[in-house]
């Protein structure tokens, strides 16, 4: 069986390649570590990988190769997006299978890409032939390791035969959120528009009110500018965190239930009092609407409420909302 190798090769660090690897997946909703494992011989660059997650790389002045399970080739390599930071060389060799793909990648796009399909005698090559492949080249000793000359300090047949002197590093891909399946999507996005459900109840009737300000010339009060301000809060929230927006929007349904806000053209308030004797005790003061949006809200979206009073509840909400930036393992050991 003949070699099987996928990477890339880039005159950048070893570990700006890693955080862009790590950032381009944040930026497509797979939030991911990349952990150092061990050191190994230059040898095992180019040998299939023992596991999905593997990564290694070899580092030098000149720049880095790198090599991946077909896993990570497949998911989590964002070539045309690492390569707004920097310019990307992109190998898959397969002498198994007799079929090779080269590509360079620069300012986020594509340059030059072809595919080699080789006969054994011929070769048929669709695409950009960039790196002028002929019937009679040797795809792994001769078109891959002329390739990768520029990022190696020496040519890659004479690094192979000096086996433990020079050294790859490995490292392990994890994601830090388990992958979701299409209909789990789905059902995820509609659970998020229910649960915005009340908040757009509430903008309709701000949009009505602001309209009516200017065609029957209705002045808006404070209570109308508060509710306002909480409704762009509440949205923002949303699109935030879908927890922290049910919380916001549950802090604007109380402000409008106990008429802090108004969010309908006129100002109107209910007073309810209990009165033992000649005493006026209030019970209520604001908008009973609000309890019919106040349930519609805690029925959609109760969940989001249990453990609210304990302190577990906040640490775990700040946790999440620190989860919005990429976390990466910088320092190796």
């Amino acid at each position: 069986m003949g070699v099987t190798i996928t990477g890339i090769a880039a005159k950048a660090d070893e570990q700006r390649i890693i955080r862009s690897i790590i950032s381009t997946n944040h930026r497509n909703r797979r939030p991911s570590e990349i952990v150092f494992d061990s050191e190994l011989p230059f040898e095992a660059l180019i040998m299939r990988k023992p596991g999905d997650d593997c990564i290694d790389i070899y580092s030098s002045e000149k720049g880095c190769v790198c090599t991946f399970s077909d896993t990570i080739q497949e998911r989590y390599l964002w070539k045309h997006e690492i390569s707004e930071g920097f310019d990307l060389f992109y190998f898959d060799v397969s002498e198994t299978a007799m079929e090779h793909r080269f590509a360079f990648f620069t300012g986020g796009k594509e340059i030059h890409g072809m595919n080699v399909y080789d006969g054994g005698t011929t070769k048929r090559i669709y695409g950009d032939n960039f790196l002028n492949i002929g019937d009679s080249s040797d795809i792994f000793t001769g078109t891959l390791t002329d390739a990768l000359e520029p990022y190696l300090p020496q040519p890659m047949g004479t690094m192979l035969e000096m086996g433990y002197q020079e050294k790859i590093r490995r490292y392990r891909f994890r994601l830090l959120e388990p992958e979701i399946s299409i209909p789990v999507r789905k059902k995820k996005r509609e659970k998020r528009l229910l649960d915005a459900l009340p908040l757009l109840i509430l903008t309709g009737y701000m949009i009505h009110t602001v309209w009516s300000r200017f065609n029957q010339d209705i002045l808006l009060t404070w209570h109308h500018w508060l509710a306002m301000i909480l409704l762009a809060f509440t949205h923002i929230c949303f699109r935030k965190k879908n927890r922290l927006g049910v919380l916001a929007t549950g802090l604007t349904i109380l402000a409008g239930l106990f008429g802090a806000a108004q969010f309908s053209p006129g100002v109107r308030f209910t007073s309810f009092y209990w009165s033992p004797g000649d005493l006026d005790i209030p019970l209520f003061y604001g908008q009973p609407v609000f309890f019919i949006w106040l349930g519609l809200h805690l029925l959609l979206s109760g969940s989001y409420y249990e453990g609210i009073l304990r302190r577990k509840y906040w640490k775990q909400l700040k946790t999440d909302l620190n989860g919005d930036t990429v976390t990466a393992t910088d320092q190796v050991e």
